[in-house]
C-alpha cells in the first residue's frame, strides 16, 4: 500500500546503508511491477474502455520511471514497454472477441424465436443485426482512436505497433466473424454449393431465417460495412510500418469483400437447399407411406396440402422481411423497364409467345384439376384451394 514516492526512499536508503543489497531491490521491484500489471491484465476478462486502460498503463510507467531513477539496473522502463505492449495487443484481440459474440447473440436470440415474432419484427431483427455489425466496427475505431491520440512517451514509442494491430484485428476479425456465421448455419467452410446433400438431422437444428439473415448480412458487411472500416481505418490509422513487408498489408478490403460476397451467395444456395429438402421429405413421406393399391383415393390431403401452403408461405414471408430490398427492386425493374415497344424485339416476342402458351396448357389443366376437386371436396381441402 506504500507509494512509489516512499519505496524510492526506501531503495535509496537500502542502497547506502546495505551496498550489496542490490541484487535483491532489483527482484523486489520486478516483483512489485509483475503484479501490478497483472492486475491491469485481470481487469481484461471484462471489457473495460480504452481511456481507463490508458490511465491505469500511463500512471504503472510514471510509478517504473520513478523507481529506474534510484536503482537504473533493474530496467524497469524497458519492463514497462514490453507488458503494455502485450497488455495493448491483448486489449484489442478481446475488443474484436467480444464484438463478434455481441453480433452473435443478436442473430441467434431473434432467429431462433421467428416463428412467433410477427412480420414487422422479424425485419426490425435483421435491422438491428446491421446495426449491430456497423455500429459496434465504429465504436471500436473510436475506443483504438485513444490509444495514438496521446502524446506521452509510453504511446509514441507504441504508436505504429497499435495502428498495424487495429488493421490486423479487422482483418482477423472479419474473417473469424465469417467462420462464426458458417458454423451457425450449420454448415462447413467445405460446404459445396452445388451439393444439396445435407443432413435432415442438421437441416431440423438450425433456424432457416438464421440461414437467410447471414446471407443478407453478408452482403450488408460487403457493401457497407468494409467500405466504412477501409475510409476510418485511412483517415485515423494510416501508417504503421512495424509489420514486415514480406507478409504484405495488415488489412485488404478486397479480399474481404470477396469473402463475404461468396459466403453470402453459399448462405443462400444453402437457405435453398434446406427448404427444398424439407419440402421434399414432406412430400415422400405422404406418398410414400400408403400402399396405394390398397386405397380407392388418399387419405388426409387436406392436412397435407395444409402443411405444403404453410411451408410455401413460411417461405414468402421469409423472404419479404429479410430481403425487401430484393423485392422493391424486382418490381421496379417491371415498371420502369425497357421503352422499347416489345413489337420491335424479336427475343421478347417470341417469349411472350411461350408465356402465353404455358398459360394456356395451365389454364386447361386448372379447369380440370377443379372438376376433379369440386367433385371430391370432402376427401381434399378446403373451398380456397381448389383454384
Amino acid at each position: 500500500q506504500a507509494s512509489v514516492g516512499d519505496i524510492s526512499k526506501t531503495f535509496r536508503a537500502y542502497l547506502i546503508i546495505f551496498p550489496d543489497s542490490e541484487s535483491r531491490l532489483i527482484e523486489l521491484a520486478h516483483a512489485l511491477f509483475t503484479n501490478r500489471y497483472e492486475t491491469v491484465r485481470g481487469a481484461l476478462k471484462e471489457r473495460i474502455p480504452s481511456t481507463d486502460l490508458l490511465a491505469m498503463l500511463r500512471g504503472l510507467w510514471e510509478d517504473a520511471t520513478a523507481i529506474d531513477e534510484v536503482i537504473s539496473e533493474a530496467a524497469l522502463p524497458a519492463f514497462s514497454l514490453e507488458t503494455t505492449r502485450d497488455i495493448i495487443k491483448q486489449h484489442i484481440a478481446t475488443a474484436f472477441l467480444h464484438l463478434q459474440n455481441e453480433i452473435s447473440d443478436v442473430l441467434v436470440t431473434h432467429s431462433t424465436s421467428n416463428e412467433k415474432l410477427e412480420e414487422s419484427q422479424l425485419q426490425t431483427a435483421m435491422e438491428k443485426s446491421k446495426i449491430k455489425v456497423s455500429q459496434g466496427c465504429i465504436d471500436l475505431l473510436q475506443e483504438f482512436r485513444h490509444l495514438i491520440d496521446g502524446n506521452t512517451e509510453l504511446l509514441v514509442k507504441l504508436k505504429d505497433l497499435i495502428i498495424d494491430w487495429v488493421q490486423e484485428g479487422f482483418q482477423d476479425f472479419f474473417q473469424k466473424l465469417d467462420g462464426h456465421f458458417h458454423l451457425l448455419s450449420g454448415r462447413s467452410t467445405g460446404f459445396s454449393q452445388e451439393s444439396s446433400t445435407v443432413d435432415f438431422v442438421q437441416i431440423d437444428k438450425v433456424p432457416t431465417v438464421l440461414v437467410l439473415m447471414l446471407a443478407q448480412l453478408c452482403v450488408f458487411i460487403e457493401q457497407t460495412t468494409i467500405p466504412k472500416v477501409t475510409e476510418d481505418l485511412a483517415d485515423s490509422f494510416s501508417g504503421g510500418g512495424a509489420r514486415s513487408s514480406e507478409y504484405g498489408p495488415p488489412f485488404v478490403p478486397g479480399e474481404i469483400c470477396r469473402l463475404y460476397r461468396s459466403s453470402g451467395e453459399k448462405f443462400l444456395q444453402h437457405y435453398i437447399n434446406i427448404k427444398t429438402q424439407k419440402i421434399s421429405k414432406l412430400l415422400n413421406k405422404r406418398f410414400s407411406t400408403p400402399v396405394w393399391l390398397k386405397h380407392k383415393e388418399p387419405r388426409e390431403v387436406n392436412m397435407f396440402v395444409d402443411l405444403l401452403l404453410l411451408e410455401f408461405n413460411g417461405v414468402v414471408s421469409e423472404v419479404k422481411q429479410i430481403l425487401p430490398g430484393l423485392i422493391r427492386r424486382h418490381r421496379h425493374s417491371d415498371s420502369t423497364g425497357s421503352t422499347t415497344s416489345s413489337r420491335s424485339n424479336p427475343m421478347r416476342e417470341d417469349m411472350l409467345n411461350r408465356s402465353n402458351t404455358n398459360r394456356s396448357r395451365s389454364q386447361f389443366l386448372e379447369n380440370h384439376l377443379a372438376k376433379l376437386f369440386e367433385q371430391k371436396m370432402e376427401i381434399f381441402t378446403k373451398l380456397e384451394y381448389t383454384q
